[in-house]
């Protein structure tokens, strides 16, 4: 698929999105308005821009945007705080931004092979955190 078909938009009782290894490039802004969403995954596409719609969606658990071609993370995913899990590996962040650290309750974060430079001091705060994989990025250093 090179675009995510817009028959989904009308799914309003959609929990779970699948569509890894496709060549998508852009996630639609609509994605916000899919209430339900618990589970998305958009790993191994061709995705540039993150969209900060996601941060819209109060019921996401877990979201997984590993290999793709972004670059950065909106603020606005830190309105996101029911995530559990947040797969951003294989992308080509340089940092992360202060307010991810406003997922209380993310237990599994993975930013391996990116080209992070830094991490927010502020990770420290984040107590349920159970796995964090930062393999693969320059020296870290916290900010």
């Amino acid at each position: 698929l090179a675009e995510i078909p817009v028959a989904v938009r009308s799914l309003s009782r959609l929990k779970k999105l699948f569509l890894d290894s496709n060549v998508l490039t852009e996630i639609p802004v609509w994605i916000g308005e899919l209430a339900k969403l618990e589970e998305v995954s958009l790993a191994n596409n061709k995705i540039v821009n993150f969209p900060v719609e996601f941060g819209q969606l109060e019921k996401l658990l877990d979201l997984r945007v590993g290999k793709n071609r972004m670059t950065s993370i909106p603020p606005e995913l830190g309105d996101a705080t029911s995530l559990t899990r947040l797969r951003l590996s294989g992308n080509r962040f340089g940092d992360l931004p202060h307010r991810i650290t406003d997922l209380q309750f993310l237990t599994d974060l993975s930013v391996a092979d990116n080209v992070l430079a830094r991490l927010p001091a502020a990770l420290g705060r984040m107590t349920q955190l159970e796995n964090l994989m930062i393999g693969n990025n320059p020296p870290l250093f916290d900010y």
